[in-house]
């Protein structure tokens, strides 16, 4: 077989050649490329028995990295773990790196800054070896972390170290993306509109020139947002419009979610109730798809809300009550607080005080930060799943 036989459409008759020469090292995909090719089965070309190991590292760390971007956070944890004790076993820096920090991102998803912040202690002597995008990883997580610990000056030197230190956006144009939100979210926090602005503009322009589409949706829904904060209604609907046509073709189906519900609380305050409605019947389809219960929750309350206001109490009141359940338990502050008060006030209208002040008083303790009906004690943040 020749080198441009063995090639086929997927591989150059070059690079072959430096597989057989020496000078380039074939991939996981590369060798089950080669191994179907060559009608031989994988391990034979893996090498020695160290080698198939790192195989299985590697192919353990693609699969957790998939359940993990899938939201099955479960999977990807055990998953993960085994990835991480045979690394450890073998003494791969870069395994061991890669595997701690996908666990550290999924902790801090799942909300556990505890177990995040020991996976990431672990890593940083050993990132700092590893070359300016393993660097770049750790710095981002720890930024991550900062923020939603609700420390936004340690977010902003994580985040200015990421782009510090890859100096040529170009090298990892998805990295430098990924900071740029993240800086943006931590100045939008800090009150800082127009810096924040910026950052996203920025990270929005990268990601159309690399036709990086789920960072893209991303950076617009960010936007959306901002424009929401600063009153601007109708633009702030354009830009989340502008996301959910984007993400609608990736995978990325948590921030579709936050682009459509959050457009229906905007159209919800612009008096819409129809479009409202409409939109949290597609939220509640996509957060079924996801199994996400409180995602679920909060497209029962938006729909909730538009129906009260359509005057659909009967079908109203037990989706606003069961979405309010749902919440309590989660960071949706102003969603909950919002569904609690109209709630109140349906039941102030019937008569009912008791009823009435019950939601009122979730809908003030939600708005001041109360224990008891916000029974998580993290802050949200946009980036967690950058």
């Amino acid at each position: 077989m020749t080198q441009s036989g063995l090639g086929g459409f997927d591989y150059t008759k070059s690079f072959i050649s430096q597989l057989e020469s020496g000078d380039a090292d074939p991939s996981l995909d590369t060798l089950r490329f080669l191994s179907r090719r060559l009608q031989t089965s994988l391990s034979s070309l893996a090498g020695d028995g160290s080698d198939q190991h790192l195989a299985a590292v590697e192919g353990l760390l693609v699969w957790g990295r998939e359940a993990a971007r899938t939201r099955n956070g479960s999977l990807a944890h055990q998953v993960l773990r085994i990835a991480t004790e045979l690394a450890d076993a073998s003494g791969w820096d870069l395994q061991r790196v890669e595997s701690r920090l996908l666990l550290a991102e999924l902790e801090i998803h799942r909300g556990d800054m505890t177990a995040a912040a020991a996976l990431l202690s672990t890593t940083k002597h050993l990132a700092a070896g590893l070359g300016p995008r393993v660097v770049a990883r750790q710095d981002l997580a720890s930024g991550l972390l900062a923020l939603r610990r609700g420390d936004d000056v340690a977010a902003l030197v994580s985040f200015r170290a990421v782009l510090d230190g890859l100096k040529k956006t170009t090298r990892h144009p998805d990295l430098a993306i990924q900071a740029l939100l993240g800086l943006a979210d931590a100045h939008s926090r800090a009150g800082d509109v127009k810096d924040a602005g910026r950052k996203l503009a920025a990270a929005l322009r990268l990601a159309a020139r690399y036709r990086l589409p789920e960072l893209q949706g991303r950076a617009l829904l960010r936007l959306g947002l901002l424009r929401r904060q600063e009153g601007a209604a109708a633009e702030a609907v354009r830009q989340l419009q502008e996301a959910e046509a984007i993400l609608d073709g990736t995978d990325d189906r948590e921030a579709h979610f936050e682009a459509l519900i959050h457009r229906g609380h905007i159209l919800l305050d612009e008096d819409d109730a129809a479009g409202a409605l409409e939109i949290s019947r597609r939220a509640t389809t996509l957060a079924r798809d996801r199994k996400d219960a409180s995602a679920q929750a909060r497209a029962s309350c938006l729909a909730g809300r538009a129906l009260l206001r359509q005057g659909h109490a009967d079908e109203a009141v037990p989706m606003l009550m069961s979405g309010i359940e749902g919440l309590l338990a989660v960071d949706a502050v102003q969603e909950l607080a919002g569904a609690a008060h109209d709630l109140s006030q349906y039941h102030r209208a019937r008569g009912d005080h008791e009823q009435a002040a019950r939601y009122e008083t979730i809908a003030v303790e939600t708005r001041t930060g109360a224990p008891e009906s916000r029974a998580a004690e993290r802050s949200p943040a946009p980036s967690e799943a950058v």
